[in-house]
């Protein structure tokens, strides 16, 4: 997510303490926007990163090439964690419940229709004892791929409808800003983000061993009210860039490597028309190997870093200091009772240039893929456990749970 003003939790999208002088009257109650909404995509890469609207694509649709059949998944995921000290961090429990709908179709032998949506429930029990809850739909997101050159270029489009919960209030917004934060792998980072739309021009080219792959993209976002405070502030994210670049590389005749870069620029976040501030840009590397064991098995190891650079506000508040995420694990395919179990396990550890909000999370667990009747049941389980520093001698342990039952047609 993007950087934004943090309360005592420690958690982007709290209250803006003590930072406020500057801002003109009417403008603080926008400011706690900043963190919860302006979201553009900030998890580092891998098996476990956060979802999105439509992020659940590679899950569900399989390859997604347009001549795969019609296909369709979906399924209720329950993420809840605990804090030990309640009082250093100021949130006692999270719990958020989702449910991801995609579904996808072939227009032709070169075009495919998209569509990914869902349902979220946040809960937040505060170390006072107050509960915080938000639910609704998320935002829904369609999208248009074209095979320009079958197997080498494509050209996707994206719109995003915002059919999500964009309106909070104050403590709404503490907990939309909890839920979004970069250490906690939720499955979503926001309900709603003002809707907004995008094209991406992706190529790629084999030749021996290698493979080579290039992506360019370019999001706009819309406008949106994101509190009920009055008075009431129309804010738009930034416009994005994104460009990806990925190696390919087989090492044996059982096992590859495969390198990837990724880098992301943000412009300017507007506030009533009027720039408010700038997101710290982003650039990645991620590193995974894959190789075959035995006659059926397969195996996953990978490692990944991501920075994103001090972000500013525009009026006269402090930069938003830059940090770093670090990700690794390693996992296992293979064959169960007639279907498949991958068991796996990841550390994420984050680290911020001013301390406040790092941590480390740390998760095991497995899923698996069971085929009957043309349905495909994958259901998952994982369990949680980090540490995070709130500021200087205010630190919590936390441990959490992840338990999941998707289902999957076609694809």
């Amino acid at each position: 997510m993007r950087p934004g003003a943090e309360g005592r939790s420690g958690f982007p999208g709290g209250r803006a303490a003590g930072r406020t002088a500057a801002v003109p009257a009417g403008r603080l109650p926008a400011l706690l926007l900043v963190g919860a909404f302006a979201l553009a995509g900030a998890a580092l890469p891998g098996p476990e990163g956060s979802f999105g609207a439509g992020a659940l694509a590679a899950q569900e649709l399989g390859s997604g090439q347009p001549g795969s059949p019609l296909a369709g998944g979906g399924g209720p995921v329950l993420q809840a964690f605990r804090f030990g000290d309640a009082e250093a961090v100021g949130i006692e429990s999270l719990t958020l419940l989702t449910v991801p709908v995609v579904a996808g179709v072939p227009l032709g032998d070169r075009l495919r229709a998209e569509v990914h949506g869902g349902w979220a429930r946040g809960s937040m029990e505060r170390a006072d004892g107050v509960d915080v809850q938000v639910d609704g739909l998320i935002d829904t997101e369609l999208r248009l791929g074209a095979d320009l050159v079958p197997g080498s270029v494509r050209l996707t489009g994206q719109l995003v409808v915002p059919t999500g919960v964009d309106s909070h209030s104050e403590d709404e917004l503490a907990l939309a800003g909890a839920v979004a934060a970069d250490l906690l792998p939720f499955r979503i980072s926001h309900w709603s983000s003002g809707g907004g739309g995008g094209l991406s021009l992706s190529a790629v080219h084999s030749f021996g061993a290698t493979a080579l792959g290039m992506d360019v993209g370019y999001q706009r976002a819309g406008e949106f009210q994101p509190t009920a405070a009055e008075p009431a502030a129309v804010y738009r994210p930034g416009d994005a860039v994104l460009l990806t670049a990925a190696l390919d590389q087989a090492v044996s005749a059982t096992a590859k490597l495969t390198l990837r870069l990724d880098a992301r620029r943000y412009g300017e976040d507007a506030l009533d028309g009027e720039n408010l501030f700038r997101s710290g840009n982003r650039v990645g590397a991620t590193a995974v190997y894959s190789f075959a064991r035995g006659a059926a098995s397969s195996g996953v190891a990978y490692a990944g870093y991501r920075h994103r650079s001090a972000g500013t506000f525009l009026v006269d508040l402090a930069p938003r200091p830059s940090q770093g995420a670090f990700l690794a694990g390693a996992g296992l395919r293979t064959p169960v009772g007639g279907g498949v179990l991958t068991p796996s396990a990841d550390v994420r550890v984050l680290r911020r240039e001013d301390g406040r909000g790092q941590g480390y999370a740390t998760s095991v667990g497995a899923a698996g893929e069971w085929a009957t009747g043309g349905v495909t049941l994958m259901p998952g389980a994982r369990l949680r456990f980090g540490s995070v520093l709130v500021q200087e001698e205010l630190e919590s342990g936390f441990v959490g749970f992840d338990l999941s039952l998707q289902l999957r047609r076609g694809g």
